[in-house]
């Protein structure tokens, strides 16, 4: 069979058209990649932070919790004691048995073992008191009766809702060290006297675990 020259140059042309079309194929798909790879790094960028930030928000939450259900402990020892305070967290935990509820996830020494002379009574003091179980959370009668913190007698701060009972310094950027030391800095979790949570934005630091004013006071 014979091809006329017209014939030719249309299945030449058509060749032609397919090698070009194959080309630019080519050419399209390299660009397409380059561009999902930049549309993933972008979503990455976006997705990354928002991942982080909700972990974060869950964690305060669970905090949160943890913390008022130590509050209403407190709140059982007043009403049984006709309202005197619980002069520690260990007293209270008589209302509250369950020990997780006294330590934050963010505490980096909950899983420590206690050394020869036990957890500290409070995370924040010094004071030589020990506790049988690890304690995370700071209490505001605790600086009260160590005199590290000098304030109006409880009958009347019970009734200021801008007052501190309880705080959970771990919230922040923490440094451990040891035993039981860390530098602080960022924010402080707080449940005040009428049960509220409140997040101090940023106490400044780093500095010592134990800070009055940023546990119980600043707002």
């Amino acid at each position: 069979m014979v091809l006329s020259g017209s014939a030719l140059n249309r299945m030449g042309l058509n060749q032609n058209t397919r090698g070009s079309s194959r080309r630019r194929t080519r050419g399209i798909g390299s660009k397409e990649g380059l561009l999902l790879i930049f549309v993933v790094i972008a979503a990455c960028g976006i997705l990354i932070p928002i991942a982080v930030r909700q972990r974060r928000n869950t964690m305060l939450l669970s905090e949160a919790g943890l913390m008022r259900r130590v509050y209403v402990a407190l709140a059982f020892y007043e009403e049984q004691f006709d309202n005197a305070p619980a002069p520690t967290l260990v007293a209270a935990s008589a209302y509250d048995p369950h020990q997780a509820d006294y330590q934050s996830p963010s505490d980096p020494f909950i899983d420590e073992k206690p050394g020869s002379k036990g957890f500290p009574n409070d995370p924040g003091l010094s004071n030589g008191e020990t506790a049988p179980f690890r304690l995370s959370f700071s209490y505001i009668q605790n600086y009260t009766r160590t005199g590290k913190l000098k304030l109006k007698p409880w009958q009347e701060l019970r009734r200021n809702p801008l007052i501190g009972e309880i705080a959970d310094e771990w919230t922040g950027t923490v440094a451990p060290g040891s035993p039981f030391e860390a530098q602080v800095s960022g924010q402080v979790l707080r449940i005040g006297t009428d049960g509220a949570v409140f997040q101090l934005k940023d106490r400044g630091g780093p500095k010592q675990l134990g800070n009055a004013e940023d546990l119980f006071l600043k707002r």
